[in-house]
């Protein structure tokens, strides 16, 4: 069962999970809640989170054009050209990064939780997303200059009890990593 009180607890998990696994070069990352209807992008990642009382599939809607390619390369340090294989890695990592923590917040509440591998979809997929049972759909945009990515949060219960998400609590500066690739 989803209520108005979990589904802004969701949506304030879902921002700090964003924030925290996107690397900030010179401006902040603005993030803000939009409806589905306004995600624009050619390909998505999809994760999944999954519980004996839910399943969260959580998505990061991208289009992997010149602006998000020169954001890839200045995370990770590049000085020419990545493979076109290499942006779709950083981009895999930045999902589980997201994904992460996402699990990780909601381990406080949730003892046994799975979590999967990220998966590149083209955004024609997207539209078989309504064939999941979810009780709640989220969506947000994070921008930065010319670079932005959406993301998403489909909750699908698998019992009529409530499901309960946890308070963020703000990460100290200090205690914040940086995504490294090998």
């Amino acid at each position: 069962m989803i209520n108005s009180e979990m589904k802004n607890r969701a949506e304030a998990l879902l921002s700090h999970s964003l924030s925290e696994s996107l690397i900030e070069h010179d401006n902040p990352w603005q993030i803000r809640t939009v409806p589905q209807s306004q995600v624009v992008a050619k390909e998505f990642i999809v994760l999944t989170i999954s519980s004996y009382t839910f399943r969260a599939l959580l998505f990061i809607h991208f289009t992997l054009d010149a602006c998000v390619k020169a954001y890839i390369e200045r995370c990770v340090r590049a000085e020419e050209e990545l493979a076109q294989d290499k942006y779709y890695d950083y981009l895999c990592e930045l999902g589980n990064t997201f994904c992460g923590t996402f699990k990780r917040e909601l381990g406080v509440t949730y003892a046994h939780l799975g979590m999967s591998t990220p998966n590149i979809l083209n955004a024609d997929a997207a539209k078989h997303m309504d064939h999941f049972s979810c009780g709640l759909q989220l969506s947000q945009q994070a921008i930065c200059g010319d670079i932005s990515f959406y993301t998403g949060l489909h909750i699908c219960a698998n019992v009529e009890e409530e499901i309960v998400f946890p308070t963020v609590a703000e990460v100290p500066e200090e205690e914040k990593g940086e995504l490294e690739l090998f």
